[in-house]
């Protein structure tokens, strides 16, 4: 079977968002393969960032770096 128009989104996100997230994102008609919905794979990442200019952190603060382990 062939699927056309397939992309990966990729999201960093807490843990605590993961399901809201696939809730939304299959209404709106992603997380979708063949006759499945609701279709995503996850992981615990640990990460860093720092936020310049107009960012509006999520967690932490501008000019900061940041280290976290998204769990």
């Amino acid at each position: 079977m062939r699927i056309n128009n397939q992309y990966k989104l990729e999201i960093y996100l807490p843990k605590n968002l993961i399901k809201t997230v696939i809730e939304e994102a299959t209404k709106l008609g992603a997380c979708k393969v063949g006759d499945y919905d609701h279709v995503a794979s996850y992981y615990e990442v640990e990460g860093c960032w720092r936020p310049l200019g107009e960012a509006m952190p999520f967690s932490g603060k501008k000019i900061t770096a940041e280290n976290t382990s998204l769990k």
